[in-house]
């Protein structure tokens, strides 16, 4: 498969969708925040953070406990660099959007510790 239908696929998904404009709007965030706004399994989280790592789109960092996520905006990769330019461009554009920005106000209230906590007595 190329890397143009690569990335097509992967951003084929509207959670992977919403994973971006998260990112777009918040630069960075760690696993427990996406698990939140997503209300998915973290190994669900997991698998679709994994394939918008593995085309190159996303970049992750480790601090102690927590992995936080962004979106690949270092890439040197010219193709990558225009999906994602084009899919941030629209993504603001969509109601879907704001519905994620609404979410992110109410789940950055809590110290990332204390969601992951929170998240442990639900499962």
């Amino acid at each position: 498969m190329s890397t143009f239908a690569k990335i097509a696929k992967a951003l084929g998904d509207e959670g992977r969708l919403r994973l971006m404009c998260a990112l777009d709007r918040e630069k960075e965030l760690c696993a427990c925040q996406l698990t939140e706004l997503l209300a998915l399994a973290p190994s669900t989280l997991s698998k679709h953070l994994g394939i918008l790592k593995q085309v190159g789109l996303l970049k992750s960092r480790r601090n102690a406990t927590w992995i936080y996520y962004a979106i690949n905006h270092d890439t040197t990769d010219a193709l990558l660099k225009e999906w994602i330019a084009f899919t941030l461009t629209a993504a603001r554009k969509a109601p879907e959007y704001r519905e994620v920005k609404r979410k992110l106000r109410s789940i950055k209230k809590f110290d990332p510790e204390e969601l992951c906590c929170k998240q442990r007595i639900r499962s």
